[in-house]
């Protein structure tokens, strides 16, 4: 099974923009950002949400082109789409994880690490 995602001519500035309102998907993306190269599993999110919102916001972002989503057997692998959304809106990733550094959620994962 393979989960849908948009081409990277597809992503859209305005639905990029639109999905990273939300404070919990900033929070994702600082996430991912900070570990960079590595996907991660669904559970590494649950400092986020619960299982059902997590999933809801995961789908948000990859429906918007900010991640890939790979199925590994049972689980689902998340990646940040950097050299996609580079390309297209050169700089804009850089300038989304900077102002993700001031999320609560993110605080408290930098104070456990």
């Amino acid at each position: 099974m393979s989960l849908p995602h948009p081409a990277a001519d597809q992503i859209s500035l305005a639905n990029v923009l639109a999905v990273l309102g939300d404070q919990t998907r900033l929070a994702i993306v600082g996430y991912l950002a900070r570990n960079e190269g590595v996907a991660m599993s669904c559970g590494q999110f649950l400092e986020f949400g619960s299982k059902t919102n997590l999933s809801y916001h995961l789908a948000k972002l990859r429906e918007a082109g900010i991640t890939s989503t790979e199925m590994s057997g049972t689980s689902r692998l998340i990646t940040l789409r950097r050299g996609d959304l580079d390309r297209r809106f050169p700089g804009l990733l850089d300038s989304i994880v900077t102002a993700a550094r001031d999320i609560p959620q993110l605080e408290r994962l930098r104070e456990q690490s």
